[in-house]
């Protein structure tokens, strides 16, 4: 029996908390309870310029947090960093070429700015604009190209073993989204309860100088400190702690911001390409991504 049977490969906020949230509660389906393993991307996801640790760590660790699983049951995770790393496609199929892939897609424009309300909130960034925000993470635009990141797994793994979703069927139809993974995962359909409910919702942090702290703490940690440690974190709860406190500082968006007309059309025209290779990759119209 293979060790593992799928993958939700990315992309970021576009649906994939969710979508991992409503699989764990299939009875035919184990995700862990732990949320993103984090194993195949070489790059740390909040901070790509960094080795990410989990990365070197041997096969027994990833695959302990799958021991758990009862027999007959597909095993999977979902970590958005692998659809955008680089070097995770060959690292998944050297792991084990059968996997099957899901990604979810959204319009990358407003994948782009809702990273940006995501970082804000986190304190990544600090109080910035969207187009102050585009010059210093460039990462805000590069995980929205989308045909350039899946080209790599295509290369690798035959097309039916990847299953390419959309972040607009999923608002206009959860259950139906749903039911279109479980079908080619091959197991049943269950909609559970809460199907229409959202995941991970961005928001606002009532006082922004604690996330940003925190922000600042994580980022030496994860660059000085060694696994060893980073792990002791996390079973001590301390880095539960830390998230915990993020979380309780953090309000609802009131009203969401919008993007300025004049960047959005200069965004759509620097992913132009991108999306018009990606609809003759998918087969799908994705002209609304281009003009807006």
């Amino acid at each position: 029996m293979p060790p593992l049977d799928f993958l939700i490969i990315g992309a970021q906020k576009c649906g994939t908390t969710w979508l991992a949230d409503m699989l764990r509660r299939h009875p035919q389906v184990f995700i862990p309870p732990e949320k993103e393993m984090f194993y195949f991307n070489r790059q740390f996801f909040e901070s790509p310029e960094l080795p990410n640790y989990n990365h070197s760590k041997p096969i027994s660790w990833y695959l302990a947090f799958f021991q758990n699983a009862a027999p007959g049951q597909l095993k999977g995770e979902a970590s958005p960093a692998y659809l955008w790393d680089p070097a995770a496609p060959r690292k998944i199929f050297d792991f084990d070429p059968s996997l099957k892939l899901i990604a979810v897609l959204r319009d990358p424009v407003e994948r782009a700015f809702s990273q940006y309300l995501y970082y804000i909130q986190r304190g990544v960034l600090g109080d910035v604009s969207f187009e102050q925000a585009l010059d210093m993470r460039p990462d805000l635009l590069s995980r929205g190209l989308y045909h350039q990141q899946l080209q790599r797994y295509y290369a690798l793994f035959p097309a039916p073993q990847i299953y390419v979703a959309f972040y607009d069927d999923l608002q206009a139809d959860a259950a139906g989204f749903l039911i279109g993974v479980e079908r080619f995962l091959g197991v049943g359909e269950h909609v559970p309860e809460g199907v229409e409910e959202r995941a991970n919702v961005t928001g606002r942090p009532r006082f922004p100088i604690i996330n940003r702290t925190l922000a600042r703490l994580r980022y030496p940690l994860r660059k000085y400190n060694p696994p060893l440690i980073m792990d002791f974190l996390r079973r001590s709860g301390l880095a539960a702690l830390q998230e915990r406190v993020r979380l309780l500082n953090t309000r609802p968006l009131e009203e969401r911001p919008q993007i300025a007309p004049q960047t959005a059309a200069r965004l759509r025209a620097y992913f132009r390409d991108d999306v018009r290779a990606l609809e003759r990759l998918t087969g799908r119209d994705l002209g609304k991504w281009v003009v807006g």
